[in-house]
């Protein structure tokens, strides 16, 4: 039944090709964004001078990327609605070309505070380029079929963290210099390239929208004022207007994809340091463990994608993420890391496969897509924001991994009870409520 799908580009063949080259879009920004805690002990040798406040510099390098994002996605998904998607998706894959330039000159040459201005920079662009990429996919796919191409996205993305898990320690290798501190250098150059990479995807995606754009103008045009009154930019609706549109549902989804990645980043951010304390293993061998849950979201997101799209049960499977995600930070402190880490992957191939998908279904009015995003976004990088600064302190204070184990754990703990609190909003309070058919049809749960 697809009463609440808005018409895509006559679901043309070429959307297929369009969905390829937006996945391989992100793959450089994942690949850049992960890069720092793949090489973890290579920079702390590197900026050895920094002494125990490495920790906080190092912490710091993904709070400010996050601080930056907790505002700038608000602003982006605006100028997609101003600008237009096409233009901004090119415009934040050049921003990040540029941060990840500059961070590998801040490591060149021995600069933390380069490389800090480099991932702010590179923030610019990362999360907005996220958002261009799910306007994209909602705008040539159903919203009833978007789970699998969404979590298609998300796995090419993913694909890209893991290979800079298991490929950074190498190109930084464990040859020192004269001093003999390890040097990180050549991990960022290549993240460079890869960026590069993806941003020529970009801009053969790019020409094709356009080419495709033009060809359906009028009728896309004419769909649009069919179906629903716009409510972008262009029609005078301020920005709180357009935030009082956004439902309950979309806040709830919200602050559950503030908490799940809130505890999954972070974890992700200390993983090398951690395996290599706790587990006396190499960083090699660390690099690929931190990319464990990643890899697993590659192969189930876009099975789990296809199932969800075809029988539902989103709420429930939320839920189970919840608990996939506490188990594993409980299991970390009480055996070998291999069972937690694929507890981990299960929880974070659920949830991702669901909630980012899950947007757009919520969200009724399709103008406002790169707008809710935007928003949801933002509160995502809230906590991305925060928490690496909290479990610097907690390290530093405690010299311990045991407690920001427990931190992670409450957080995923609020992750089951916002859960519990989605499946009964959707389950009782919705399904009684709200009488009109259209409406029941757009709600969360979509048993079919």
């Amino acid at each position: 039944m697809k009463l609440f799908d808005s018409t895509p580009r006559e679901k043309s063949p070429l959307r297929w090709l369009i969905l390829i080259l937006c996945c391989i879009s992100t793959f450089g920004d994942y690949y850049c964004f992960d890069s720092i805690g793949a090489v973890h002990d290579h920079l702390q040798s590197q900026f050895s001078f920094l002494g125990e406040n490495f920790e906080y510099y190092y912490n710091l390098l993904y709070s400010v990327y996050s601080i930056v994002n907790i505002f700038i996605p608000f602003i982006g998904g605006t100028l997609i609605e101003v600008f237009g998607n096409k233009n901004m998706f090119l415009a934040f894959g050049i921003v990040i070309v540029i941060g990840q330039f500059i961070v590998y000159l801040g490591c060149k040459y021995d600069s933390i505070y380069t490389m800090l201005v480099g991932r702010v920079i590179f923030g610019l662009g990362g999360e907005n380029l996220n958002v261009s990429q799910m306007a994209c996919v909602v705008e040539w796919f159903y919203k009833s079929e978007n789970s699998f191409p969404m979590g298609l996205t998300l796995t090419i993305s993913r694909v890209g963290s893991f290979v800079n898990d298991v490929l950074s320690p190498r190109f930084a290798g464990e040859t020192r210099d004269e001093d003999g501190y390890l040097n990180a250098t050549n991990a960022f150059k290549w993240g460079l390239y890869f960026s590069i990479f993806s941003l020529i995807n970009i801009i053969i995606m790019v020409i094709l929208d356009h080419y495709k754009s033009k060809e359906l103008r009028n009728r896309i045009i004419s769909l649009n004022n069919n179906e629903i009154e716009g409510v972008g930019i262009n029609n005078n609706n301020s920005i709180i207007n357009l935030v009082k549109k956004l439902n309950l549902i979309f806040w709830v989804l919200s602050l559950l994809i503030l908490t799940a990645y809130g505890c999954l980043m972070p974890f992700n951010y200390m993983a090398v340091g951690f395996f290599t304390n706790n587990y006396n293993i190499s960083k090699n061998l660390a690099g690929t463990l931190m990319g464990t849950p990643f890899l697993m979201g590659a192969i189930f997101v876009p099975l789990l994608g296809a199932f969800v799209d075809k029988y539902g049960y989103r709420a429930e499977m939320v839920l189970c993420s919840g608990f996939f995600l506490l188990s594993s930070f409980i299991l970390f402190s009480i055996m070998n890391p291999y069972i937690p880490l694929m507890l981990l992957g299960f929880g974070y191939s659920i949830f991702a496969c669901v909630l980012w998908p899950a947007i757009s279904i919520a969200v009724v009015n399709k103008n406002i897509i790169g707008f809710a995003y935007g928003v949801a976004t933002c509160l995502q990088n809230i906590s991305m924001s925060i928490n690496p600064m909290i479990i610097a302190e907690i390290l530093v204070t405690y010299k311990s991994y045991f407690y920001c184990l427990v931190f992670l754990g409450i957080i995923s703990l609020v992750t089951i009870l916002l859960s519990g609190y989605l499946y009964y909003i959707n389950k009782v309070y919705y399904k009684k409520i709200l009488k009109n058919n259209y409406f029941k049809i757009v709600i969360f749960y979509l048993e079919k």
